[in-house]
């Protein structure tokens, strides 16, 4: 899951753990450095990368296997909680809500791990992170608003082969459905906020 920008994203957690009711939370107050450090651990993480790595690159496709493998045996684990986008990546374009196709690994984990799956579109960063870091000191950022959605209901898509690519590409886009839907709802939540400003 990204924090560095507009992110559709889902979370996965693993079966025995409680789902939450979907909700949509609108953080109207930008952090500032204050703020900063007394959590240094969330400016931290926002600036490293994600473990364990997964990468687009064909030509690193073997660690992003093992990566995804990984993912599928924690999710085994009671109270684990994964962020990762079903397209593989965040959307870097202007368009936050113009969604990435599906990629496979996403439906990799989902497959082999039959966990919970949560969608979850966040909206409210963009690409720039120095900008984000001023905006964050100074007050002026624009509302991050992140939308929850109820668990994705996969019926007989999950009696499918783990191992089969259009499986695992139709239940990313079974997920990118409910993000969309959830898209929709941050859209109105932004024009509302806009309204009463």
């Amino acid at each position: 899951m990204s924090f560095l920008n507009t992110s559709t994203s889902s979370m996965a957690m693993s079966s025995g753990s409680e789902a939450p009711a979907t909700m949509t939370l609108v953080d109207q107050r930008p952090a500032n450095g204050a703020t900063m450090a007394r959590n240094p651990t969330d400016a931290m993480v926002s600036g490293m990368s994600m473990y364990p790595p997964i990468y687009r690159e064909v030509e690193k496709r073997s660690v992003t296997r093992l990566g995804l493998d990984f993912l599928a045996a924690e999710l085994q684990r009671p109270g684990t909680l994964v962020g990762i986008h079903p397209e593989g990546t965040r959307n870097k374009g202007d368009d936050p809500y113009d969604l990435l196709p599906a990629e496979q690994g996403f439906g990799r984990v989902v497959l082999s791990a039959r966990p919970i799956v949560l969608p979850v579109f966040i909206n409210g960063m963009a690409n720039d992170f120095i900008h984000e870091c001023r905006s964050t000191l100074d007050g002026s950022g624009m509302p991050i608003i992140m939308s929850f959605g109820p668990p994705v209901e996969f019926g007989e898509m999950l009696e499918a082969d783990p191992q089969r690519l259009r499986a695992q590409v139709a239940i990313g886009r079974r997920v990118l459905e409910e993000i969309a839907a959830l898209g929709s709802i941050e859209r109105a939540e932004r024009e509302t906020l806009a309204t009463s400003a």
